[in-house]
């Protein structure tokens, strides 16, 4: 019986068995009892009927994961899950907002001096206590192009073996990031496998390599598109760091 029906019927039921009943009183009874049922009716019909089909698209959420979990980045990037590997990733609190300075058209405001910082490592720009080895004066990361004959770099991909070391002052977590300043060529980083990493997660306490000083240092590739001006930031837990380097094609 379709449900239009069903609620006629059985209003004229229960009004004819109102009739018994005068005035105002049966006037509010009556309407109780029609809103009743016609409630009643409303579910019976919902719960017979086929559920709507969603049709959006699936998406992530701004509670998503970020990219560095998504794309499988942890500290066990850069220690192979090695003995006394932390498990995890760098606290949240050193995603800091990428403070990266503006350039003008032909310009790269390298990071200078580039100095020795420790007798132990080559020449590196920045104020620490991380930095990166680069041992040309001028702040120039001399790259391998994309598709280079014997190139070791993920396919459309070239760059430039970067020792990061760190002073003993600080023990404890780093995250680094890349941006390019006068593009949109993406930066990543590799460690000791052919995957091409958004950035690196260096874990707190000793590295793997250890020099006899006491420094902590990482072996790592930075991985270019194009040649261009650059920036790396630094993050720790109470210090944030940008060093500013020009990437050149080998010649």
């Amino acid at each position: 019986m379709p449900a239009w029906r069903a609620e006629l019927v059985l209003t004229l039921a229960i009004g004819h068995g109102l009739a018994s009943w005068s005035g105002d009183r049966c006037v509010i009874v009556a309407r109780a009892i029609g809103a009743l049922i016609a409630t009643l009716l409303l579910g019976v019909v919902a719960c017979t009927s086929s559920p709507a089909r969603n049709t959006t698209p699936h998406s992530l959420s701004s509670s998503a994961a970020p990219p560095s979990v998504l794309g499988g980045v942890s500290y066990a990037d850069v220690c192979d899950g090695g003995t006394g590997c932390p498990a995890g990733e760098v606290p949240a609190g050193l995603r800091r907002r990428l403070h990266l300075p503006e350039v003008r058209p032909g310009k790269c405001p390298v990071t200078t001096p580039v100095r020795e910082v420790s007798a132990d490592f080559g020449t590196a720009p920045g104020p620490g206590p991380v930095y990166p080895v680069i041992p040309d004066a001028t702040g120039v990361l001399p790259i391998t192009a994309p598709h280079a004959a014997g190139s070791e770099y993920p396919q459309g991909r070239g760059g430039q073996k970067v020792l990061w070391f760190g002073a003993p002052s600080y023990s404890g977590p780093v995250l680094i990031r890349g941006a390019r300043l006068d593009g949109n060529s993406p930066v990543a980083f590799q460690l000791g496998d052919s995957r091409a990493l958004p950035e690196m997660q260096l874990p707190p306490g000793p590295s793997e390599n250890l020099s006899a000083s006491g420094w902590r240092n990482w072996p790592s590739q930075t991985l270019l598109k194009a040649p261009g001006c650059y920036a790396w930031q630094i993050d720790g837990t109470n210090f944030s760091t940008v060093v500013v380097f020009k990437a050149e094609y080998i010649h």
